[in-house]
């Protein structure tokens, strides 16, 4: 039996026969695993507070037989403030089965996918107002890194002007789409800019809401699934 160590964030968290839990974590370096947590199930588990899900630790692990098992752990971030809100919580779920459907990806990407998901789940911890900000902008990025995008040359949109994106391929014409000149450029800073600036900014309701439709629109043309974690907002 050896022991590893490494980082990783909580994405889903299931019962596991009568006492134990199953975790679904994105690890640093391992990419997304299944850990065993033995005996969180039962009232007073010192291992409870670690399968909670979104939350980051550092986390000592067992191997046997090619599963893992938590050994020990510590919380760095426990961004408990998403279950306090069900939009933030609908959008970490989002968020969360985004990365699970990209599990078989190349390895090369695990690092940036891990990293994404940690600044998606700070920022969404501690300003649950920006959820559609948040929402748009780590589809972009995650599309990003999945080489679904385009990069599209700034001194070639016109913020007066409204374009259409292909689903297919990305390719960018001007005509009578939804999107505005500001909001391509947008999907740019999505793309390009530092991680640590990916979640700030503000915009109009309008602008927040055109990114939303339009994201979920391409993630599900090319991811072949129907992503539907925020339909539950329209509904309320």
């Amino acid at each position: 039996m050896s022991t590893v160590n490494c980082k990783g964030i909580v994405l889903s968290s299931s019962d596991f026969k009568e006492k134990d839990k199953l975790l679904t974590v994105l690890t640093s370096d391992r990419g997304l695993i299944r850990i065993c947590v033995k005996g969180s199930a039962k009232q007073g588990s010192r291992n409870a507070a670690f399968t909670i899900p979104y939350i980051l630790c550092d986390l000592v692990l067992t191997v046997s037989h090619g599963f893992y098992y938590l050994k020990e752990a510590s919380i760095i971030e426990n961004n408990s403030d998403i279950l306090n809100h069900l939009t933030s919580l609908l959008t970490a779920a989002h968020i969360a089965n985004s990365l699970i459907d990209l599990s078989f990806d190349t390895f090369e990407n695990v690092h940036k996918y891990y990293e994404l998901a940690v600044y998606a789940y700070y920022a969404l911890a501690r300003r649950p107002e920006d959820y559609l900000l948040i929402y748009s902008a780590f589809n972009w990025r995650l599309l990003t890194y999945a080489g679904h995008t385009l990069i599209y040359d700034n001194m070639d949109i016109d913020n007066s002007k409204n374009y259409d994106i292909s689903l297919s391929d990305g390719a960018l014409e001007e005509g009578t789409g939804t999107l505005t000149g500001s909001e391509v450029s947008a999907l740019n800073h999505f793309s390009t800019c530092d991680i640590n600036k990916l979640f700030t900014g503000k915009a109009s309701d309008k602008v927040l809401k055109d990114l939303k439709d339009f994201t979920t629109a391409y993630m599900s043309f090319q991811f072949d699934k129907e992503y539907k974690s925020l339909d539950l907002l329209d509904k309320t």
